[in-house]
């Protein structure tokens, strides 16, 4: 693919703008600069070059001028020799059009980037600054290993190690390579954990039943006492609601009889009580302020009657205000007119000195004035003068630099060609060799080859049956899976069996242990009888009797001693039922556990024949399949063993093919020796078979290259004629342009009064300066002629108000119009202060008699409702109607209590009839009530005794149930089981994921390196060694274990790894491997456009120029367009590639 035109039609800061890319000459690289300063656009043009490319993204931030709808780039394209004019547009779908507005396929574009998604031909194919200090870190995280630094550069993968080095890390975690620690071992402990518990809680299906019939035995009577108890506690809330309504029904008949001694008093309104002490305070206030109200109107009509205005002067208030407007110019213009002539007198001694420096005295400044074109043109000759003259010198100059640099060329070139075959033959078949890399592939045989003897002798090995060569275990035959995996269950199945009925036994010697002992416990009780029982409880009835008729404290404490012996008695005889019903079930439960116990030890002993039988058959498979075995070895590590009996063989025949490999590779490189000697022979070189593969190689390598410098050179020699010859041209040029100067300045001054004056630019300069000073200070002169006259006028306008004025109020003349302004102001305000009094005495009067209004209104309002009370009452006065309404107070709130007390009654007996609540209290005895609630209270308690010792049983027999959960917990251990069963398969399978994905990634980094590491390593090593100035001469690898390292040596004969350079350095190092990685991807796909960002920012002038060096080697290859905002680095590439088109934006 190759870019032809851009066009940022609607995009970011650009619109209607193009930027075209044309092919260069023949030969001649293919680069591009473009230049301009910073928010000039040139990420912008980057942006739009990979949105064109990819569509724009959905929220692109590119749309601060141009809406998304109206966002548009178009580009000319050329896809393999096809020319394509192509326009894209914002839009989900179909956004790339051709000339007619019709969509194309996407894959017209990706068939020219050979399939390369956005983000792979970002990290390819466009460097910034960012990107390259990033893949100097990434060299730095590698370790220098040269898989990863050859496939990082090529690819553009700069965080490849961080994501090997994060699997290997997960693995790790999982499981470690010694096996020792990780995930998979917690799991599997915590699986081990959850069988030993479920083996605890495992019982007998009748233990089960029986354990569930009393759980809900001991349930069904602890419901029975809790009704018990809901019962008698009903009865007696009952008894106690009717206690203490005692007291609220005399409360009611007391309240009854003092509401009926008010007799007939009417019921007055409820405001009308609630508002008396509100009546009198408005009626005392009402009479209070009509006083004051009256008082007040009196005061202020004496005070506006006193006050009389001056109309005379308020008539002439307009005329007043015009001249305060004219007194301030009046003002004004007495302090600046001595200024304004001063600077007049100052202006015109400035014309004087101008006209005197021209040689122009007693001159009108107007006619001295020059046209506006004169001006123009004399000014653009002076400012190009400079120019002219620097244009003329450096013309000189380059001539003599580019016909220097031809004669230098000249001499190097050889006066005869080199003998050399046909180059592009020579170059093809060293191409063709170094992508073979037959050393790379020898020298991975005999390693893989090594390797794989070294893992057959460490699986022989770990069979630990002396065997050291494949023979010795080519007879031994395993045996059949289907056996063995029968013996393997059939051999656990008898060992769990084993294991739960000793388990089991154990369990019911523990239960029956416990059952004896509880006996022997309940034995030892103390034991009431039922007899003793009913001689406490006729004590406790004698003294009850007693105390009832006495009510008095021996009587008292007596009562409560009983009562306290009574609840004993009553909690022992319960607790004895129960110890006797649970003795009863303890007897049976030992009787069931022990035949159990007898038939688990019959259970027992058969399962121990069965695992011996079946121990002896294993024993006896494994002599037959190798007599050195050791007969002790149980059937998993046997199974274990068959494994490292198959990995053996394995490895055995990857032996094998590794010899067969390196037989193959060492025939191809015996093949491509003759093929290099037969070539250097017809070149002229001196060789035979016998050297040595790499030597032929470099040796042909030379050769090509040599012939490649000598093209290289006529073509420099080719490109120094073609400057020499422009040298020329330019120094023409700028000859004839002097020449037209000299012209043009005559035609300047000959229709002016300059006209005869000599080429002088500074002289004309200052001509040019003292004239427009000349015109400037004439205006101003002018100017202040005009603000002089305005500032006398002002003066005289003011004085002529001032005696209009004292003619019009009969004032005496002043001389002084200052004056006698002074006391027209003075008198002015007086009257204006006389007119505001009287305004606000005027209001204030009218709000007066507004308030006297208001308050007599609501007078009669206060005294209307007064009487409206007293007709209701029917008495003569105030006074007496406040008595009645105060009596008519006093029975409402009687009532209001009367009323509480008849509710609390009705809602302590539960009922809504007051009349029937109060009849049903006058029959009840309080003495009989309170011995009945005693009753209720004592039987309350034995009741609410029996429902605890109910409950104690039914939550014994709950725990029980719990504890074994036969339906529960050992359900829910089975599901965790089953759950980490999942688990640990799910985890084994990502972990040999990623495991088998290492293994495959460093293959294929290790074939990638072999692959690649001959080409695509001399052109880094060349790269490098030109960038870095020649202080390191070439890259070279160095093995260490079963990686190859990448080692720099210097032009001193020292080395230098990666990891230990400089950042600058691994930079450059990285940028030589991207170099690199692109000629690569050419050769095996075709070229695309490269695009660098301003990489060249730390380089100093030399590297900078090397650099573009390299990719103009690049653009002889592909399309390579450079963005910067540097004019010293737009120039070094011109001067490393004379063929660079350079843009500015």
């Amino acid at each position: 693919m190759r870019l032809n035109r851009l066009d940022l039609t609607r995009y970011g800061k650009f619109t209607e703008t193009a930027l075209s890319f044309p092919k260069p000459a023949d030969g001649a690289p293919d680069i591009h600069i473009i230049y301009g300063p910073n928010e000039a656009g040139k990420s912008s043009f980057l942006s739009a070059w990979l949105d064109f490319l990819f569509q724009i993204p959905t929220r692109s931030p590119m749309n601060f001028l141009h809406s998304y709808g109206a966002m548009q780039i178009g580009a000319e394209v050329e896809i393999d020799s096809v020319g394509h004019e192509l326009t894209r547009i914002k839009k989900r779908d179909n956004s790339l059009l051709d000339p007619q507005g019709s969509a194309v396929a996407e894959s017209v574009l990706l068939s020219g980037l050979r399939g390369l998604d956005r983000a792979a031909y970002s990290a390819m194919f466009s460097l910034n600054g960012e990107t390259l200090a990033a893949g100097g870190e990434s060299i730095l995280r590698s370790e220098g290993d040269l898989g990863q630094l050859l496939f990082s550069a090529s690819a553009g993968l700069n965080d490849l190690d961080t994501k090997l080095a994060q699997l290997r890390s997960e693995s790790e975690e999982y499981l470690s390579d010694s096996g020792r620690k990780g995930r998979l071992l917690e799991l599997n402990a915590e699986r081990d954990q959850i069988a030993g518990r479920i083996r605890e809680l495992d019982v007998l299906a009748n233990d089960y039943r029986r354990m569930r019939d009393e759980r809900d035995a001991a349930q069904k009577s602890w419901k029975a006492a809790e009704t018990a108890v809901l019962e008698t506690r009903t009865r007696l809330n009952e008894q106690q609601r009717m206690l203490s309504a005692l007291p609220l029904r005399n409360r009611v008949l007391s309240l009854k009889a003092q509401i009926s001694a008010f007799g007939a008093l009417p019921h007055p309104p409820q405001d009308w009580m609630r508002d008396l002490a509100e009546f009198d305070r408005e009626q005392t206030k009402s009479a209070f302020r009509l006083s004051q109200a009256e008082q007040e109107l009196t005061k202020l009509r004496e005070e506006l009657s006193q006050t009389e205005p001056d109309d005379k002067i308020l008539r002439l208030a307009q005329a007043i205000a015009d001249a305060e407007k004219l007194k301030a110019s009046y003002d004004t213009a007495a302090e600046d007119l001595p200024k304004r002539r001063n600077e007049r007198d100052i202006e015109s001694g400035v014309i004087l000195d101008c006209l005197a420096r021209l040689d122009r005295k007693g001159s009108d400044p107007e006619a001295l004035r020059l046209a506006s074109r004169t001006v123009g043109q004399l000014t653009d000759l002076i400012e190009t003068r400079s120019g002219i003259q620097t244009a003329l010198s450096n013309a000189r100059r380059e001539l003599e630099d580019a016909n220097a640099d031809l004669k230098r060329l000249r001499g190097k070139l050889p006066t005869e060609p080199d003998k050399v075959i046909d180059p592009p033959i020579l170059a093809a078949l060293i191409a063709r060799l170094r992508r073979e890399d037959l050393s790379g592939k020898i020298a991975s045989a005999v390693e893989i080859r090594s390797e794989a003897e070294r893992e057959m002798k460490a699986a022989l090995a770990a069979l630990d049956i002396g065997a050291t060569d494949p023979e010795d275990i080519a007879d031994i035959r395993a045996p059949e899976h289907a056996w063995l995996e029968s013996t393997q269950n059939k051999l656990h199945e008898a060992e769990r069996q084993f294991e739960q009925l000793t388990n089991e036994r154990s369990k019911l010697a523990t239960e029956i242990a416990r059952y004896e002992a509880r006996q022997s416990a309940d034995d030892a009780s103390t034991i009431v009888t039922l007899a003793q029982a009913a001689e406490i409880r006729q004590e406790r009835e004698r003294l009850w009797s007693e105390h009832r008729a006495k009510l008095d404290g021996p009587s008292a404490d007596a009562f409560e001693k009983a009562l306290r012996l009574d609840d004993q008695a009553s909690a022992t005889l319960t607790d004895q039922h129960a110890r006797r019903a649970a003795e009863a079930e303890a007897a049976r439960a030992v009787s069931e556990l022990r035949a159990d116990l007898a038939a688990k030890d019959g259970e027992l002993a058969r399962t121990k024949t069965t695992l011996e039988q079946l121990n002896q058959e294993f024993r006896e498979s494994l002599a037959l399949v190798s007599p050195k075995l050791d007969q002790a070895m149980s059937i998993d590590e046997f199974i274990e063993w068959l494994n490292r009996l198959t990995l053996a063989k394995s490895k055995a025949e990857e032996f094998a093919k590794a010899g067969d490999t390196l037989a193959r590779v060492q025939k191809q490189t015996d093949d491509a020796r003759k093929e290099l000697v037969d070539a250097i022979l017809a070149s002229g070189g001196r060789t035979t078979l016998e050297t040595s593969y790499d030597l032929l190689l470099d040796m042909a390598q030379s050769i090509s290259d040599r012939a490649s410098q000598m093209q290289a050179l006529r073509e420099r020699l080719e490109e120094a004629q073609e400057q020499a010859n422009r040298r020329q041209r330019a120094l023409d040029q700028a000859r004839q342009t002097e020449e037209n100067w000299q012209e043009a300045w005559k035609s300047a001054c000959k229709d002016s009064w300059l006209a005869g004056t000599e080429p002088d630019p500074a002289g004309m300069r200052a001509i040019l300066d003292t004239l427009q000073k000349l015109q400037t200070t004439s205006e101003t002169r002018a100017r202040l002629d005009n603000r002089i006259h305005q500032m006398e006028q002002n003066q005289i306008r003011f004085s002529e108000a001032v005696r209009s004025l004292s003619s019009s109020l009969s004032l005496p003349d002043e001389v002084d119009p200052v004056a006698q302004w002074g006391n027209i102001n003075q008198r002015y305000a007086q009257a204006l202060k006389l007119e505001d009094k009287r305004n606000e005495l005027s209001g204030r009067l009218e709000t007066a008699e507004e308030h006297s209004r208001k308050v007599e209104s609501e007078a009669a309002v206060s005294q209307q409702k007064l009487s409206e009370i007293m007709k209701f009452f029917a008495v003569p006065d105030w006074t007496t109607a406040r008595e009645a309404m105060n009596k008519a107070r006093e029975r409402h709130a009687l009532i209001g209590k009367h009323e509480e007390a008849v509710a609390d009654l009705c809602e302590r007996l539960n009922t809504s009839d007051a009349e029937a609540a109060v009849t049903l209290l006058e029959e009840v005895d309080p003495s009989v009530l309170e011995a009945q609630i005693a009753a209720l209270e004592i039987e309350l308690k034995e009741k609410e005794a029996d429902v605890q010792e109910a409950y104690a049983r039914m939550s014994q027999a709950r725990d029980v149930l719990r504890a074994v959960d036969a339906d529960g917990t050992v359900a829910r251990l089975e599901e965790e089981r089953a759950t980490l069963l999942l688990e640990i398969a799910d985890g084994a399978q990502h972990h040999l994921r990623r495991k088998l994905g290492l293994i495959a990634v460093e293959e294929a980094l290790r074939r990638y390196r072999d692959t690649h590491r001959s080409g695509m390593l001399n052109r880094a090593s060349q790269a490098f060694s030109r960038l870095t100035g020649g202080a390191y001469r070439e890259l070279a690898v160095q093995p260490e274990g079963a990686r190859d390292l990448l080692v720099a040596l210097a032009q001193d004969g020292g080395s230098k790894r990666a990891e230990d350079m400089s950042d600058g350095t691994r930079a450059q190092l990285y940028l030589s491997l991207r170099i690199a990685g692109y000629h690569e991807f050419t050769e095996a796909y075709g070229p695309v456009p490269f695009v660098a960002d301003d990489i060249m920012e730390s380089f100093d002038d030399d590297r900078a120029e090397q650099a573009f060096g390299l990719l103009a080697e690049i653009g002889r290859i592909g399309q390579v367009v450079y963005l910067t905002h540097h004019a010293h680095v737009r120039d070094l590439a011109k001067s490393a590639c004379k063929s660079t088109l350079i843009q500015t934006l």
